[in-house]
């Protein structure tokens, strides 16, 4: 067992990643317990703030400069953790300087830096070109996918810097309900999507392949559960009066679980995916899925076996929610495919024991 520390922003969900880590960051520090990790929420009084103000204003034509004075502030939040540390592991969140600050404070006690860069194909050119460079001075890198090793190496780091795992069902661990259905008068067949609403995760095609779906199949419902942003509202309240449109915007952990354990099929037709995590939490259910063939979810899908890889189309997307609706084999099958591949390639024992070798490498 080893002694785990964590250091964060958020135990939410984000999205304003520059003033969020700065003038919107937290006001006050906080610590506790989560499971038995000691968990250091860091927040910054004003008159810290205040020092971050220059860093906001030149981010983006003085990137270095300010990637260096935010970390320097963030550093000081380090002294929040206990002593004893032998290995700092940073999970990059976006464009977060927690990454250079975790860097930093390693680099000072002398002791291995690990970051999983959680790298999106589309994060290239002058405004990731730091980031790049922290991933080459990396003791190790966790890639989540072969696609996201290649990409690394092709951007410089060096194979044998990197290892891969992936990403296993985050699940509430209490007994799954299974009246979810019936607490929001779900009356016929249910198509989940579990995701941030941002245009490129594909909620709107889903809204516009609805009426396709009614044509062969009017009991169908589309529950949609995840932050709302931006524009999204304006498209929801299009079906406001639309009882099979079911929108529920955040939810908790354990209702979240419950609609996957509730759904028959579950529906992200996203364009940028690092990994794709949900589909491993419908598999751990035996639930069919469809995603959008991009490459690292093209990885994690068998296409045909244990769901459909498709392009982010209205009409694509019907008609396969059609074939599954159509054929209760084929969603068993693929349910049960994708259940084994979880507990083959996915389990968090596994992922659990590969990233506990990989520290061990680097500490002894």
């Amino acid at each position: 067992h080893h002694n785990v520390q964590i250091l964060t922003y958020w135990d939410q969900n984000r999205t304003d990643w520059l003033l969020g880590t700065t003038l919107k960051a937290n006001n006050n520090s906080t610590s506790y317990l989560f499971e038995g990790v000691n968990i250091n929420k860091i927040g910054f009084l004003w008159d810290e703030k205040i020092k971050m103000v220059p860093y906001l204003l030149s981010y983006y034509g003085f990137m270095s400069w300010s990637i260096k004075g935010l970390s320097r502030l963030i550093l000081e939040k380090f002294k929040q953790m206990q002593d004893g540390i032998d290995l700092v592991h940073n999970v990059r969140i976006g464009r977060e300087p927690l990454s250079f600050a975790s860097y930093e404070f390693a680099k000072k006690k002398d002791i291995p830096f690990v970051l999983t860069p959680i790298h999106h194909p589309k994060w290239e050119g002058w405004p990731y070109n730091e980031y790049v460079n922290l991933y080459k001075l990396a003791d190790l890198i966790i890639a989540l996918t072969k696609k996201e090793k290649e990409t690394l190496m092709r951007l410089g780091v060096k194979e044998e810097k990197i290892i891969i795992t992936g990403i296993g069902p985050l699940l509430s661990p209490y007994k799954c309900k299974t009246d979810f259905k019936e607490k929001f008068n779900i009356k016929g067949a249910m198509i989940l999507f579990l995701g941030q609403h941002f245009k490129y995760k594909g909620y709107r095609e889903i809204l516009k392949s609805a009426k396709m779906v009614w044509a062969k199949f009017p009991d169908t419902y589309f529950v949609f559960i995840g932050p709302q942003y931006k524009n999204a509202k304006k498209f929801f309240d299009l079906f406001k009066n639309e009882k099979r449109i079911v929108s529920l915007g955040f939810v908790n952990l354990e209702e979240k679980t419950n609609a996957i354990a509730s759904c028959d099929i579950f529906c992200l037709p996203s364009t940028q995916e690092s990994f794709g995590g949900v589909y491993t939490e419908a598999w751990s259910f035996k639930k069919p899925v469809i995603g959008c063939n991009i490459p690292a979810v093209s990885e994690v899908i068998d296409d045909g076996l244990n769901g459909f890889l498709i392009s982010q189309d209205p009409q694509e997307i019907s008609d396969k929610i059609i074939l599954l609706l159509e054929d209760e084999k084929l969603r068993e099958n693929f349910g049960q495919s994708g259940y084994d591949k979880v507990n083959k390639k996915y389990s968090w024992d596994r992922l659990s024991t590969m990233t506990d070798s990989a520290y061990k490498n680097l500490v002894d």
